[in-house]
């Protein structure tokens, strides 16, 4: 599993590291540099907007009858009903609320990795994959939370991150790009710059991006599969007779209202098991309504 976990950070497109960030991941004396977008840590608050009512002055009637002056009546304005919106701790807390947790997974699963603390990098896939908008769709986020990395002997591991935007027109509009032939181009160009970048591979490790068929998981779906041959020797934990080990990953997109998400799985030699992803993708979707 320690292995496999050194994969999942050489190719992942998580939001809690920027492509930028030049450090290296040791872990059991492996190398491996990480591809992510970006995130931060959630901070938990109230999720319901602000509501303030203004009232005008009450209505009065001068009085009538002999002598008296003719009547008039002042009406007050309508009420003028203002939203406000949410405050940065309701949209942390909405971010956190759309993370995975332990009790989003199937039996077995453990904490493998946990969640990364500090500041939310900014230069990263998210930032670099959304276009000619990506300025003003990056503008948009509010906050944004990530997961701790999940495995389970046999399955993989699964993770995820989540951005929180201003409006669902905006996350629509991320889903609508991140969907683009144009955006999984740069998501597999961006990989494989990183693996490029590790000492510990040759130059000729290229990984392929492709879609991927997902639905049924939010508002919008999209979804990307990464497949890459990496040296048995660095990815095994026991020795091998193989040179080169399949590792597939699994992007899914999934939005729903203004919430962006995206559930990394990944998994040696054979996708991440259907029944899985999907048990995993649903209990989020349902848990973060």
């Amino acid at each position: 599993m320690g292995a496999l976990c050194l994969v999942v950070a050489a190719v992942g497109l998580t939001w809690g590291r920027g492509p930028a960030e030049e450090a290296e991941r040791r872990v059991a004396g492996r190398e491996t540099l990480a591809v992510s977008t970006g995130a931060g840590t959630g901070t938990p608050g109230a999720g319901a907007p602000v509501t303030s009512t203004t009232v005008g002055p009450p209505t009065t009637t001068a009085a009538t009858g002999a002598g008296a002056a003719a009547s008039t009546t002042t009406t007050a304005p309508a009420p003028t009903t203002t939203t406000a919106p949410p405050s940065k701790e309701a949209d942390d807390a909405l971010a956190r609320r759309f993370v995975l947790t332990g009790s989003d997974l199937p039996a077995g699963f453990t904490l493998v990795r946990p969640a990364p603390t500090g500041p939310a990098e900014a230069d990263g896939p998210f930032e670099r994959c959304l276009g000619p908008d990506a300025a003003t769709l990056t503008a948009a986020v509010r906050a944004k939370a990530r997961s701790g990395e999940y495995g389970r002997s046999g399955t993989g591991t699964v993770s995820s991150s989540s951005a929180v935007l201003d409006t669902p027109a905006s996350a629509e509009k991320v889903l609508a790009t991140l969907a683009t032939p144009g955006a999984r181009g740069c998501f597999e160009g961006l990989i494989n710059a990183r693996l490029a970048r590790n000492p510990r591979l040759s130059e000729d490790v290229r990984g392929t991006m492709s879609p991927l068929d997902v639905a049924g998981f939010g508002d919008q779906t999209t979804g990307f599969r990464f497949e890459v041959q990496l040296p048995a020797d660095d990815v095994e934990d026991e020795p091998s007779s193989e040179e080169k080990v399949p590792y597939i990953a699994d992007f899914v997109f999934v939005r729903k209202g203004r919430v962006v998400a995206l559930i990394e799985f990944g998994n040696l030699r054979q996708p991440f098991p259907p029944a899985d992803l999907k048990a995993v993708a649903t209990s989020l979707g349902r848990r973060a309504a």
